[in-house]
Parts: C-alpha cells; sequence; structure tokens
C-alpha cells in the first residue's frame, strides 16, 4: 500500500513555485524562454533564465529543443559558441567534446581508441526540461522530477480559440530584452494602465512577452 501511495504521489499535480506554501521557489517553474519561429535550427543560441546562461538548440535525432546549462563539463567554455556537427550533437568550440540531447557526452576526440572517459559522469552536460506550447518554447529550472507535474503557464482562451479563422485575438509576437528582473517585469503587465499605450489600440490586442531575466 505504501508502494502504491508513493507511486500515486508522481502523478498529483504540483503548483508553481514547489510543494512549500510558505515559500515560493522561482525555479520551480517552466518559462517561456523564446518564440519558436525565432530559432535557428541550425546553430545553438545563448539565452539568460534567472541569471544561469543557457544555450537552446534542436536535436534532430529527436525532433525536440533541447536546453543545457551553457558551459562545457572539461574547460567551462560557452557551448552557445559552438556548432551543430555532423552526427547532431551539439559539439564545444575549445575540444570539440560533443553532447546529445539529454547532456550525455558522446564523442571526445583527444581520448585514445579504447578510452571511454565519455561515459563518465563528469562529462555530462546539465539538461533542462523543455516543452513547446502556443509556439513558445518553455524551460524548467527546477528539479527535473518536477517539471512533469508543474502546469505549464499558457493562456487558456488561445486554445480555446485556436481556429485560425477566429477574429476574437490577435497576438503580436514581441520580444524585447528588457534591463531589469521579472517582479519588476510583472508589475508593469499588471498595470492596465498602460495598455493603449504600449499596444497602440484600445486594449483588445494581447501582448506577450517571454522574456525572463
Amino acid at each position: 500500500m505504501i508502494t502504491n501511495a508513493v507511486k500515486n504521489s508522481h502523478n498529483i499535480p504540483l503548483s508553481a513555485g514547489g510543494t512549500d506554501p510558505e515559500y515560493f521557489d522561482w525555479q520551480e517553474v517552466w518559462y517561456p524562454v523564446h518564440y519558436v519561429e525565432d530559432l535557428d535550427k541550425t546553430k545553438p543560441t545563448p539565452f539568460t533564465l534567472l541569471e544561469r546562461d543557457i544555450v537552446i538548440w534542436w536535436e534532430e535525432k529527436n525532433h525536440q529543443w533541447r536546453v543545457f546549462e551553457d558551459q562545457s563539463p572539461h574547460r567551462l567554455a560557452p557551448l552557445s559558441q559552438g556548432r551543430i556537427n555532423e552526427t547532431g550533437c551539439l559539439e564545444c568550440p575549445y575540444h570539440g567534446w560533443a553532447f546529445s540531447g539529454r547532456g550525455n557526452c558522446e564523442i571526445i576526440p583527444q581520448q585514445k581508441e579504447e578510452g571511454k572517459a565519455e561515459k563518465s559522469s563528469r562529462a555530462t552536460v546539465k539538461s533542462l526540461p523543455t516543452k513547446v506550447c502556443q509556439c513558445l518554447l518553455f524551460v524548467y529550472a527546477g528539479k527535473v522530477e518536477n517539471a512533469a507535474q508543474t502546469p505549464i503557464p499558457t493562456v487558456d482562451v488561445l486554445d480555446e480559440n485556436s481556429d485560425k479563422s477566429s477574429n476574437e485575438w490577435v497576438c503580436l509576437n514581441t520580444f524585447r530584452d528588457l534591463p531589469y528582473d521579472a517582479l519588476t517585469l510583472m508589475e508593469n503587465v499588471l498595470d492596465s494602465s498602460h495598455i493603449p499605450y504600449t499596444s497602440n489600440s484600445t486594449g483588445e490586442t494581447l501582448v506577450r512577452f517571454p522574456t525572463v531575466r
């Protein structure tokens, strides 16, 4: 009975911010980081999430956007300055170490033919959970095991009115790199008096800002 209870607990949805009702953990949240249409599948894209450097790249093998911490486990070189090589792995620009979608090292060019250093856990890159929803790439910054149970903050009315022929909502895919923190951004967005000016309309336009720093 205890075993079954533990298994069932993994299916219970979690609230954004973690399990402690007295403390909001900013890591335990899905964050929209990029419009998918603006990402280039042929090269890595750098991004900063919660003061953490990450790299976004396309893994063709599994047809999935991947997000790693933006540093090689070898010499800490930024992987965002590397490339997606012929095998479909993200290759470090410094020594050519190459990593597959889950962060596992697949190639170390400098080791001897019989070497297996790439199998070491020290050779892996930290990989973050990703999900594409409403044309945005979301990244989960917290514990990997909590990602599947935490809801993605999508705009419900957009799913309810997904028919392209509907004119009920107009979405402007605007991307701005704003030089202040997420709480200041949230306060500004909740200030409804700005809408007629920033959207340059009567307030019927839905404007989404995906960047969070």
